[in-house]
C-alpha cells in the first residue's frame, strides 16, 4: 500500500474494494484511516468502498487533517425496501444507516440456517433475527 499511495499524485485517481478484509476490523479500520488521510494529503481522487462503520463516522476528523488537500465524504447505495432487502442501487451522498444487509442477501441465496422451533423457544423469526 505504501508503494501504492508514494507514486499517487494530485491527479491520479484511486479505486479500492473492501481493502484490509484479510486483519482484524480494528487493524483494518486502523489502516484505513491512515490510507484516507494519505490520499487526502496527496490531493488525488478516488472511491474507498467498506464495511467499516466507524471509518464512515470520522469525516470531520479526515477532512481536517493537517496538510489534507482533499474532501472526503460518504456515499452509500440505499435500499428501496429495507424490510424486503430490495436494493435500488441509487447512489446518495449520505452517512450510512451502520447496516450491511447480509441477512437478506444471505436469504436471497438460501443461505440462512432455519432452526427447528420448539414452544418454549419463540418464533422462527425470533430464532433468525439472533443470528
Amino acid at each position: 500500500m505504501g508503494k501504492i499511495l508514494e507514486g499517487l499524485g494530485d491527479t491520479d485517481i484511486l479505486l479500492m474494494d473492501e481493502s484490509f478484509s484479510s486483519t482484524s476490523m480494528m487493524e483494518a479500520g486502523y489502516i484505513a484511516a491512515e490510507v484516507l488521510c494519505s490520499i487526502g494529503v496527496i490531493g488525488c481522487g478516488g472511491i474507498f468502498v467498506t464495511h467499516i462503520h466507524d471509518l464512515t463516522q470520522k469525516l470531520e476528523e479526515y477532512n481536517n487533517y493537517p496538510g489534507n488537500r482533499g474532501k472526503i465524504d460518504n456515499l452509500v447505495a440505499q435500499m428501496e425496501n429495507k424490510e424486503d432487502g430490495i436494493r435500488s442501487y441509487k447512489i446518495e451522498r449520505t452517512t450510512p444507516d451502520g447496516l450491511s444487509y447480509a441477512k437478506d442477501i444471505a436469504a436471497r441465496y438460501g443461505l440462512l440456517c432455519r432452526l427447528p422451533v420448539h414452544e418454549d423457544s419463540g418464533t422462527m423469526e425470533e430464532k433468525e433475527e439472533g443470528l
